[in-house]
């Protein structure tokens, strides 16, 4: 049964007869499968040489593709042209639970899609840009939890703005934005920001900080005071062994490092730029690492390692006197009169 490309087309559909299909498919290395206009795709937690230009193009060839397996490069060209002919937004909603592969597949269809709209104008810049701006922004937006090893920590919403030509062109989706007009606007709701103040147990926090603190060079740690990763409240794992105790997870943290600085040069990030995303990241852990007392002379609050708090009013461009001000006292604003 795996040869059904769209289990609509099956005789006899049940739990049971999907269930077949979808371990065949897994065993003969296939990843999609078609419900109707439904794309199922499962999570074979391996790479699969099926994800290419040439393969996209393969399947953006409308008389080759009907002989090839299901694949989410079928979809984004289905999507493309649909939006052609009819001129209406399309959508697209990726359901699955944790773990299941949904970041990948959004991946690969602004991958497909990108290689739709950019190839008229041959525009390999933007093609490339478009292709790399989900993987950078999972850097930040995405953890380890108990569940998947790499779980996306938010909701997202992207947007690709195409023209009536089939040209990918930049709009500008919120006229408060100050930045050139861009070709997709991403946006993010519900962030786990609580994983900032506690974990779980045999939890991590965001990519991002293991990877700087993996791939930042002696000189750089020294300067930015992250001489020791382990000491740091915020990427100590819960059990209180090494963060970097296994050597392929270091390994790998430094080859990420790499493919950031990678992402940043190819987004036209300049050095100064690059500095203040070093500083709010590095700022950010020194803000956990402060040690609040009860300061008896005021019969309120105080920090007991004052220099962790100059180090990261410093590093985040903050009067220090301005962040204890936020971080040590609240405001209570009452309006109107009260009658006794």
């Amino acid at each position: 049964m795996s040869d059904v490309k769209d289990l609509l087309d099956s005789a006899n559909l049940d739990i049971d007869s999907l269930c077949k299909n979808q371990l065949e498919k897994f065993n003969e290395g296939q990843k999609f499968t078609y419900i109707g206009n439904i794309l199922l795709s499962l999570n074979t937690l391996k790479d699969l040489e099926v994800y290419s230009s040439e393969v996209a193009q393969n399947y953006f060839n409308t008389q080759a593709a009907h002989n090839l397996p299901a694949h989410i490069y079928a979809t984004g060209y289905e999507i493309f042209t649909t939006l052609m002919k009819k001129g209406n937004n399309q959508t697209v909603i990726p359901y699955g639970i944790s773990g299941s592969g949904k970041s990948v597949c959004c991946q690969l269809l602004v991958q497909s899609l990108a290689e739709l709209t950019c190839k008229k104008t041959r525009s390999n810049d933007m093609f490339q840009k478009l292709s790399a701006v989900g993987s950078f922004m999972d850097m930040f937006l995405n953890a380890k939890t108990n569940l998947n090893v790499n779980s996306t920590r938010c909701a997202k919403l992207i947007q690709m703005f195409v023209s009536s030509s089939g040209i990918c062109e930049g709009v500008f989706p919120n006229e408060t934005l100050t930045l050139a007009t861009i070709p997709a606007f991403f946006s993010f709701y519900m962030l786990d920001k609580s994983r900032l103040s506690q974990l779980q147990t045999n939890e991590r926090n965001f990519h991002i900080l293991y990877y700087m603190l993996a791939g930042l060079s002696d000189k750089e740690r020294k300067l930015n005071l992250l001489d020791n990763p382990d000491k740091h409240k915020l990427v100590m794992l819960t059990d209180g062994s090494e963060i970097f105790k296994d050597p392929s997870y270091l390994k790998a943290c430094k080859q990420k490092w790499g493919k950031f600085n990678d992402y940043l040069n190819l987004f036209g990030f300049i050095p100064e730029e690059r500095g203040s995303v070093l500083a709010v990241l590095t700022g950010i852990l020194h803000l956990k690492d402060l040690h609040f007392i009860h300061d008896h002379d005021i019969d309120g609050v105080g920090v007991s390692n004052e220099e962790i708090l100059d180090t990261a009013s410093h590093m985040l461009g903050l009067n220090v006197d301005v962040l204890a001000g936020y971080l040590l006292t609240f405001e209570i604003t009452v309006k109107g009169s009260v009658d006794f």
